[in-house]
């Protein structure tokens, strides 16, 4: 694809345009927990400074607001709160593929 075409270029529905440019973070491991459901430690497919896609091991809906806990390879933790964007359901296992974004309003009463 040469420049002309670049300029040119609009996305397709499957295609991944952001915003926003986004810094990517890798961590170790997450663990994530709603107000009733308890720490349970969740798969990270990609996670940003602005969200994340996650694995959850229960059926999570959109716009449901969560707290994740990313650690990495030092035993550090971030917590962030968030809000569920978008879910898919992988089986009838209950697990749960979601978008989320970080929201500082999230869980604040």
């Amino acid at each position: 694809m040469n420049d002309a075409d670049r300029a040119r270029y609009e996305p397709g529905p499957f295609s991944c345009r952001r915003r926003s440019s986004r810094r990517r973070v890798i961590p170790e491991g997450a663990t994530c927990w709603s107000e009733s459901t308890s720490p349970s430690k969740a798969v990270v497919i990609e996670a940003d400074t602005k969200g994340a896609r996650l694995v959850f091991p229960w059926k999570v809906r959109e716009g449901q607001d969560v707290m994740v806990s990313f650690s990495n390879k030092l035993g550090l933790h971030r917590t962030e709160r968030a809000r569920i964007a978008w879910t898919q359901q992988i089986d009838s296992s209950g697990r749960t593929i979601a978008g989320l974004y970080y929201c500082p309003e999230a869980l604040a009463s």
